[in-house]
């Protein structure tokens, strides 16, 4: 089948990667604006295509699979613009020696110095990915989520193990945890018993029941200490059915922050992770992966807006160097005493004052 239609446009350099990619989007329910092949970039290359997608209105998201470039300074000059307007998430081929080989029998591009390229992704603010998986994980982040005000992130969880490796996950991309307020952990203790851990993670324990997810839910939301949210919704417990999918994609849908979800296990989960994703909620199987992908939308946004904002602030005169300042003085010293010297009278002038 095709995808459904999105938000998130593509432009690839592969055809047959890009065909395949399109075949997945529909299987996993995810959308797709606008798709381009370009290959050997005959007629229009991957600049042109960055012009054109960062003024359309209908992509919100520009994905790009690149091999090489023809024209560096110009793409360079076309991503940061596009960056500057929306996220660009990039997936790089040719990061190895045998593989920059390969993309020049494939597309007849010089895929350059890996290293070199991405130095200059990072520096337009780039997403860069290193999977395909990875580029529509990012995506779906940036088209389910509002953006970030910070990253202190509230873990809840029915799973301590799983707390674990969310909090493990979140550290490694130098995440924070949250310290939610007392006033609403006492609203969360008031709805679990007294062996739930109401901390940072909250864990609702193995006996959770829909109730209590709703309940920690809309406290961390309404919370001014939690930027983002963490919930790793583990089905198999007995005391939740599908009610809590429901409950879930309310709060989603009325969300002011972050809001990602995180169920592993077998083909229930699956349905009901493919129900939330069909309400806008970003879902996951991995707290890494979650992780990664939150780390990406918290990194472009806090990005763009110190770049926005240091383009507001008048420029500092520059600080003249030792050896500047030196040289600036001489002059400053030459000046003086050239004034404070008494002129000299010309002969001619002198002689005729006499007369």
């Amino acid at each position: 089948g095709r995808p459904r239609n999105g938000v998130v446009s593509f432009i690839s350099q592969s055809g047959a990667l890009g065909s395949a990619i399109l075949d997945w989007d529909a299987m996993k329910g995810y959308g797709i604006n606008k798709f381009v092949s370009y290959g050997n970039a005959v007629q229009v290359d991957e600049s042109q295509l960055l012009d054109y997608f960062a003024e359309d209105e209908s992509t919100k998201v520009i994905t790009a699979y690149f091999e090489g470039v023809k024209n560096g300074k110009r793409f360079f000059e076309a991503l940061k613009k596009a960056c500057e307007k929306k996220p660009v998430i990039v997936l790089k081929g040719g990061s190895s020696e045998k593989g920059a080989e390969a993309v020049k029998s494939h597309t007849a591009s010089m895929a350059g110095n890996h290293e070199s390229f991405i130095a200059a992704l990072k520096q337009c603010n780039a997403i860069i990915a290193e999977s395909m998986e990875e580029v529509f994980d990012y995506a779906r982040v940036f088209t389910t989520e509002p953006k970030p005000k910070g990253s202190k992130v509230q873990i809840i969880t029915d799973g301590g193990g799983y707390g674990v490796l969310a909090t493990d996950a979140l550290s490694k991309f130098g995440l924070e945890l949250a310290e939610m307020s007392e006033e609403r952990k006492a609203v969360i203790k008031q709805a679990c018993p007294n062996y739930a851990v109401v901390k940072n993670p909250i864990d609702l324990t193995g006996d959770a029941n829909n109730e209590r997810y709703k309940v920690a839910l809309e406290q961390a939301m309404l919370d001014e200490n939690v930027d983002a949210i963490f919930t790793i919704l583990l089905l198999q417990v007995p005391n939740i059915n599908e009610g809590v999918v429901e409950e879930m994609q309310k709060i989603s849908l009325a969300k002011t922050k972050p809001l990602i979800f995180i169920s592993a296990g077998g083909a229930f989960s699956e349905k009901q992770r493919r129900k939330m994703e069909e309400k806008s909620t970003s879902t996951f199987q991995s707290p890494l992966d979650a992780a990664k992908s939150l780390n990406a939308l918290i990194k472009y946004y806090t990005t763009k807006e110190a770049r926005e904002k240091a383009a507001l602030e008048p420029e500092k005169p520059k600080a003249e160097k030792p050896s500047e300042k030196k040289e600036s003085a001489k002059k400053a010293k030459a000046k003086v005493k050239a004034k404070s010297k008494p002129k000299k009278q010309s002969a001619k002038k002198a002689k005729k004052e006499k007369r």
